[in-house]
Formats: C-alpha cells, sequence, structure tokens
C-alpha cells in the first residue's frame, strides 16, 4: 500500500513516512476531539482537504468577527497582517504571509499508525520564525 504510483507522493525511509498538513493520527492540541465531532458528522476520518476547508471557513470567520465588517479588503488586509493569527489544532497559532497570503503552519511527519515529528525540526530552523 505505502508504495503505489497511481497516488505519487513524497515518502522518506522505509515506513511509508510523509508530510502532511493533518491526518488521523494527531491526537494532541484538542486534534483527538476535533477528529471526533468530524467523524460522528461525516461517518470518516478528516482528511486534509477537509481540514483545509475547515480551516479556510474559520479564517473568514475570525477575521470578520475581530474586524466587525463583511468588507472583502479589510478582511484579507486583516488576514494577511501580523495581528492575524488562529488557532487550528497544531500545538501554535497560525498566521499567514503578508506579501503572498501563504499559510504558516507546522507540517506533521507522520505513518499510517503514528505521528513521528511535527516540524519544525530541529537544525531546520529559519531564522525569523520557527514555521
Amino acid at each position: 500500500m505505502y508504495f503505489n504510483t497511481w497516488l505519487p507522493r513524497p515518502i522518506a525511509g522505509t515506513q511509508g513516512l510523509k508530510p502532511v498538513a493533518w491526518h488521523k493520527v494527531i491526537e494532541q492540541w484538542g486534534a483527538a476531539q476535533m477528529q471526533k465531532r468530524f467523524e460522528k458528522f461525516a461517518k470518516r476520518w478528516m482528511q486534509e482537504k477537509d481540514y483545509s476547508n475547515w480551516l479556510a471557513i474559520r479564517t473568514i470567520i475570525s477575521s470578520t468577527a475581530k474586524s466587525k465588517t463583511q468588507d472583502l479588503k479589510t478582511n484579507v488586509d486583516y488576514i494577511n497582517s501580523k495581528e492575524f493569527e488562529i488557532g487550528a489544532y497544531m500545538g501554535r497559532k497560525l498566521s499567514f504571509r503578508e506579501y503572498n497570503g501563504q499559510i504558516r503552519m507546522p507540517i506533521s511527519l507522520v505513518q499510517p499508525r503514528a505521528l513521528i515529528s511535527t516540524s519544525p525540526q530541529v537544525g531546520f530552523l529559519h531564522p525569523k520564525t520557527d514555521l
């Protein structure tokens, strides 16, 4: 199963390690409760697509609630500002880069049955941010 070529993805080592944004084995920081709620609702495990969709909606709701306006430009500017942070069951607040809107978030290194580590990896730190 680990080496199916019809679904190519980066793997490392011999145990099918892969970097993911979300996986069912992530259970820390309240993620287990979120997984259980999603499984009860959807009758399946949460996938990366589900998590990224949830994160997008949560970002919009958080921005609108904090800025107290529905103006698109105001909310996008706030989301891309240094003040915006969002809790997303990853052990730290996530934010977006001002210059390109890319999300800063830890990446989990998993195998099918366990979370191996969460980036940033020791020894591979960015000079200005840990995400």
